[in-house]
């Protein structure tokens, strides 16, 4: 799996319930609730999959592979929707 970061041109907050992610250049936004919360979090502080997963088991009480199926989907929509990017090698 690639790291992540947050685009440029986004913008979160952290809530109660969550994240809210704001795209500044088209205006969408979207409200992330736990765990997705928490994956946005570890992804977007550069944590690798193998230790965001083992975060995941234990926050969220998921077994290993269901833990890595929530990671690599919400990446990839958080990815496809233009809220991450891929980061940079050795950024």
């Amino acid at each position: 799996m690639s790291e992540y970061r947050a685009a440029p041109q986004v913008s979160w907050a952290v809530e109660a319930g969550g994240v809210l992610l704001i795209d500044r250049a088209t205006g969408a936004a979207v409200a992330l609730g736990y765990p997705q919360a928490a994956v946005w979090d570890f992804l977007t502080r550069g944590e690798s999959e193998e230790r965001i997963c083992a975060m995941l088991c234990a926050i969220a009480s998921l077994q290993p592979e269901a833990a890595r199926t929530l990671l690599l989907e919400t990446a990839a929509a958080l990815r496809e929707a233009g809220f991450l990017e891929p980061r940079p090698a050795g950024g």
